[in-house]
């Protein structure tokens, strides 16, 4: 029963973004976006396969730093292979569920669950953090960019209050641990270990955002006025 109800809901999924993928397709210049993407310049697109190889070895050894603290002793090579695999899930349901699912059943082996899934939850909040820094940052840049443009200036503090809200709720979680699960997460909070995931997550999400200037300038998008 309950597997009949899970491929229904994935049914229903599927059905749903091939309705809002139609609904799109139908105000898009398909044609126009084709022949866009026939003028992509081949050596940008060698850039951008070299950057997020690097994201994805850079991610890959931020999650072993983690899971390191929450006393996951698996090779390197295994969190590679998960995050390779959640990332390639990702593209085929909603992409937080798929991709950690199949990052958890790789290296369901080498640890408890509760290891595990902390060390996951602490690797999404590390990148998370850095895009919050790098959005505070570049915030007041930005808007005065975008000048008087509304949907901007609403969304970038709804984004702020978000990630405060989730951190808030991380750390009332935080506080009901108790005993050694509590120190492996602090542990992993620690100055020195958090500072090394943490340059990561800020180096991870700079190289994700160069990987998509060079999109854009390989579609000779930067040469439009």
């Amino acid at each position: 029963m309950q597997k009949i109800k899970f491929k229904s809901a994935g049914l229903l999924r599927w059905l749903i973004a091939l309705l809002l993928l139609s609904w799109v397709g139908y105000y898009l210049d398909l044609q126009a976006i084709f022949e866009r993407i026939q003028g992509f310049d081949p050596d940008y697109g060698v850039a951008m396969l070299l950057l997020n190889l690097s994201v994805l070895l850079l991610m890959a050894l931020r999650w072993k730093i983690i899971a390191g603290c929450m006393g996951v002793t698996a090779p390197y090579h295994l969190y590679l292979r998960g995050v390779w695999l959640g990332a390639f899930s990702a593209q085929f349901g909603p992409a937080i569920i798929f991709s950690e699912l199949a990052r958890y059943k790789v290296l369901q082996g080498y640890a408890g669950r509760w290891q595990l899934l902390s060390s996951q939850l602490l690797d999404r909040l590390s990148g998370l953090f850095a895009l919050f820094v790098i959005v505070i940052l570049l915030s007041p840049w930005s808007l005065e960019k975008l000048g008087q443009s509304a949907l901007p200036r609403i969304l970038a503090p709804l984004f702020i209050m978000l990630v405060l809200l989730l951190l808030l709720f991380c750390i009332y979680q935080y506080r009901k641990i108790t005993g050694k699960g509590q120190a492996l997460v602090f542990l992993a909070l620690k100055p020195f270990t958090a500072a090394k995931h943490f340059f990561l997550s800020l180096l991870i999400q700079t190289l994700l955002v160069l990987c998509f200037a060079l999109a854009v300038l390989g579609l000779g998008l930067g040469q439009q006025s």
